[in-house]
């Protein structure tokens, strides 16, 4: 695979990102480089083509139907209940299956930046939110039976999985968060692009309910500014 565009990574390696690379170094970690990076292909969790939204013609990942999905309808930070957090449900589910090198990877060609680790948590996830308010990551292994897809924009955050999937807290037997999806739009009605968002790259992710809603409502086309 040559996902990302040569020289993508430099500034990841710069000055800009020292504290990041000093912090994944800490917890046995590192940054990739881009010859590094493109020999681990996840172009089979995207639809081909697909990248970052940076402009108005941009597009966000596409997902396939060869995987069943966990859907966390709330920001990365936010509060879903007594304290529980998007990225711990993440960082769980990740840790509970994933247990060979963690990638975690920009799905824009243009940002190179693709970590490896052997174990994720919170401070994990928020290390890669520098410069990356538009872009979406993926954390996966070489195997690709179970993703996570994080959105440091959106509110939704997303486990892929093909079949089985180990689940110690029982967050998806119990499909912690999904009431979040009643008030989604309310919660989160400055995000001027959310619906489009929505319906264009999430639709067949979404509960009926959320779907009635979009069709019911006329979606202004995306702007090309940041959400928040």
């Amino acid at each position: 695979m040559t996902f990302y565009l040569k020289d993508s990574d430099q500034e990841y390696f710069s000055n800009f990102w020292v504290q990041e690379r000093k912090y994944l170094s800490e917890v046995g970690g590192r940054l990739l480089t881009v010859d590094e990076a493109n020999t681990h292909p996840f172009n089979d969790l995207l639809i081909t083509g697909s990248k970052g939204i940076v402009g108005i013609d941009a597009m966000k990942p596409r997902l396939t139907h060869s995987y069943h999905y966990f859907c966390i309808p709330y920001e990365l930070g936010e509060e879903i209940e007594e304290g529980l957090v998007p990225e711990t449900i993440i960082s769980q589910l990740i840790n509970d299956n994933l247990k060979s090198a963690i990638f975690i990877a920009s799905t824009d060609a243009s940002f190179g930046c693709f970590g490896e680790c052997f174990h994720t948590n919170e401070e994990m996830i928020w290390n890669f939110s520098s410069s990356h308010l538009n872009t979406p990551f993926l954390i996966f292994d070489n195997e690709k039976k179970v993703f996570a897809l994080i959105d440091y924009d959106l509110p939704l955050q997303i486990i892929g999985y093909k079949t089985h999937v180990l689940d110690s807290k029982d967050y998806i037997k119990s499909e912690v968060g999904r009431n979040g999806w009643d008030t989604v739009f309310e919660r989160y009605s400055h995000y001027t692009n959310m619906p489009h968002l929505f319906n264009e790259y999430y639709r067949f992710l979404l509960p009926d309910k959320v779907i009635k809603f979009l069709d019911s409502i006329v979606i202004p086309p995306p702007m090309n500014c940041t959400q928040k």
